[in-house]
């Protein structure tokens, strides 16, 4: 719990469809934690989205997401996932998100939003972004920062200025080169749907979402191996890391936490319309 009268707690929210999610955007999450900028990193798995349908249900996805952070960081270090977006019929708009985030932790937590570089392409400009009241892009950008991601293909021409006046390339601590990596869902989800063999992936995604695609049969229907019966016997449990109360909750392999709108105090929120 954060003490009062200390200094904010700054909060990274890195969201996206996470469909699956992969060893890449775990070691994003890593990296932009140990940047200079914040204090948190909160992987925020979208809700259903109008514009673009998603492989797996909210749930598997959001499920997925714990998995994959309890399996590849230790239990101390401050990377959560955030449920604001699980129980929702439809993802919010970025800045109405970062809105509401802002206003339910005022005065202790401030909010950055993650975007990668393909965000910053001609043709795409965040100052035309929507939300419940129309264009507000504009604002967007005059009261967030942004941490800039480098992904590969999509170079950057000219200073971040032009984009807004708080965006900053993402800077890992010790000066450190970023690892690069495009964290791409739908090239695991492709390779699984080509080869119909759970695991071609291996390595790609963290091992406890290899078990978990393996046990709840998705994007894929390929036959049961003797390290997929290995996986779903020695799974332990874990603690699984919740952005919306900042606890710590004691998990096994039969009993994934589960969206309870009624202990969520974020329930109402949902995440950016960006990064895979």
């Amino acid at each position: 719990m954060k003490k009062m009268g200390g200094p904010p707690t700054r909060v990274a929210i890195y969201g996206g469809a996470f469909d699956p999610p992969t060893v890449d955007h775990m070691r994003l999450s890593a990296q932009i934690l140990r940047s200079d900028e914040v204090d948190e990193v909160w992987l925020t798995p979208c809700g259903p989205r109008p514009d673009k349908r998603m492989s797996t249900p909210t749930h598997d996805r959001w499920a997925m997401c714990h998995v994959a952070v309890n399996s590849f960081f230790p239990p101390e270090l401050p990377v959560k996932v955030c449920e604001v977006d699980v129980h929702r019929e439809e993802a919010m708009f970025t800045y109405d998100m970062l809105r509401k985030l802002s206003s339910d932790f005022a005065g202790t937590h401030v909010f950055s939003f993650v975007v990668g570089t393909d965000w910053l392409q001609p043709g795409t400009d965040l100052r035309t972004w929507e939300s419940e009241e129309g264009v507000t892009g504009p604002k967007l950008v005059q009261e967030f920062d942004f941490i800039v991601l480098r992904r590969p293909g999509y170079n950057v021409v000219g200073d971040l200025d032009q984009f807004g006046p708080r965006f900053k390339w993402l800077n890992v601590d010790g000066g450190y080169e970023l690892i690069e990596g495009n964290g791409s869902s739908t090239a695991v989800r492709n390779r699984l749907k080509s080869t119909k063999d759970v695991y071609s992936v291996a390595g790609l995604v963290p091992s406890g979402v290899l078990g978990y695609i393996r046990r709840q049969h998705l994007y894929t229907e390929g036959e049961s191996t003797e390290l997929a019966d290995l996986l779903t016997r020695e799974r332990r449990g874990s603690f699984s890391r919740s952005a919306s109360d900042n606890s710590y909750r004691s998990t096994s392999d039969k009993q994934l936490p589960s969206p309870n709108p009624s202990t969520t105090t974020t329930r109402d929120l949902a995440p950016p319309r960006t990064n895979e």
